[in-house]
């Protein structure tokens, strides 16, 4: 028999025709009417707000995890404070009400198709609306925002950090945080939402749809995870992600010239590139092995990966380094020796299927704490979708550095 920890008897029109009682169980909220019942995981609410235009009803907001739509249920109570009470007693039970969090929110509205103040406007403030947390929208201006923010801003008076923008977005907030407020990154828990081209860290977090990662966020439940810290030429970055050298990050370049086409530029640069001369990215990797021993690899590369997680692609079921994970203190490194054109499409038509491209001959993969990249004559990187010129990269793990809002994906190893 189900035990109840709390119950309350609510009307379930404004005309006050239909009483029933609202319980919640351990696990879920539960109410009757008179044609079905209604049960929702207490997971899946996101929270509770009385109405201004009708102060004794109190309206509840759920996620349909099936559908991945937020549902809205509305109650009425003999007067505003039963109301108020309900709804405080509503928060308790399904968000933690106590914490008192203050969330930066940071807009890139130019981030993969521009959908960031959609998201904002018609989702997650809503949302937010149905907690009691505070918070405070930024909206990024240009590539040196965020920087600017962080070094002229007390950051110590918010507990939560959040991206509604694409992975390079965290990874230059964490990085001027770190440069600015070094040692202080473990003191927030930061969030993302997935609006940019390719949003692998939301895939990594369970967050492949919008509404998903609201619900993660408002939740506020967290894990630590490891971060890739990377020396450049002139600076020191840090990555959620991957480091990407070669093809990807010579797309990535290129494809800057074209961001009015959204998250399609990629794939256009892509496309052009494929049909020209075939381009050999000379390099030199030198990385630690098991034996805590320097090995030193220098071929004809078509890219190479040091990657941080399994660099998921949340239009598709695109898994680039599908060994690699985000809390196992290890750089997971994965390159493609040069070869013929036939070579990329077996690539691409295999890693778009969950990553089996893993067993081809001409794919190299391991795993190490530490790696650098030498260019002989192309010093370009991708790192996390923001481009870097350098002569060199050096990349190092640095375990459970960061605490991330969301699920990490645990396959049990």
């Amino acid at each position: 028999m189900r035990e109840y920890i709390y119950q309350k008897l609510v009307w379930l029109d404004e005309k006050h025709k239909v009483l029933t009682p609202l319980k919640v169980a351990i696990d879920s909220l539960l109410w009757d009417n008179p044609q079905n019942g209604y049960c929702y995981e207490l997971s899946l609410v996101v929270g509770a707000r009385t109405n201004s235009s009708d102060p004794s009803s109190v309206t509840v907001m759920v996620l349909d995890s099936i559908s991945d739509t937020f549902l809205f249920h509305q109650f009425w109570l003999a007067n505003p404070s039963e109301a108020s009470e309900l709804k405080e007693n509503l928060l308790n039970f399904t968000i933690d009400a106590a914490n008192q969090r203050n969330i930066a929110i940071f807009m890139n509205p130019i981030s993969g198709n521009r959908n960031g103040r959609d998201v904002w406007d018609q989702q997650f403030q809503p949302a937010l609306r149905f907690t009691p947390f505070r918070y405070s929208l930024f909206e990024t201006t240009d590539h040196e925002y965020i920087e600017e923010w962080v070094q002229n801003h007390d950051i110590k008076q918010f507990t939560d950090m959040v991206c509604l923008g694409g992975d390079g977005t965290l990874h230059l907030l964490i990085t001027a945080i770190e440069k600015y407020y070094p040692g202080f990154l473990e003191d927030f828990k930061f969030g993302i939402l997935p609006t940019g081209s390719t949003n692998s860290l939301a895939c990594e977090l369970g967050a492949r749809s919008i509404k998903q990662g609201i619900l993660n966020i408002i939740k506020g439940h967290s894990s630590k995870a490891d971060l890739l810290k990377i020396k450049l030429d002139s600076q020191e970055v840090l990555s959620t992600c991957a480091l990407v050298w070669g093809v990807p990050s010579d797309i990535c370049n290129d494809a800057q010239n074209y961001r009015f086409l959204g998250s399609l530029r990629y794939g256009v640069v892509g496309f052009m590139k494929f049909f020209r001369k075939w381009r050999k990215y000379k390099g030199r990797l030198v990385y630690e092995n098991d034996a805590g021993e320097n090995v030193e690899m220098s071929i004809d590369y078509v890219f190479v990966i040091a990657s941080n997680h399994r660099t998921q692609n949340s239009a598709n079921n695109e898994m680039l380094t599908p060994f690699g994970r985000i809390n196992d203190g290890f750089i997971d490194v994965q390159s493609m020796v040069y070869g013929s054109r036939w070579d990329i499409i077996t690539f691409l038509r295999k890693s778009a299927n969950k990553g089996s491209h893993t067993n081809l001959s001409f794919i190299q993969h391991f795993k190490t704490k530490s790696i650098t990249i030498e260019p002989a004559d192309f010093p370009i990187f991708n790192i996390d979708g923001e481009i870097y010129n350098s002569s060199r990269a050096q990349v190092q793990i640095i375990p459970q550095a960061i605490r991330y809002l969301g699920a990490l994906y645990d396959d049990g190893k």
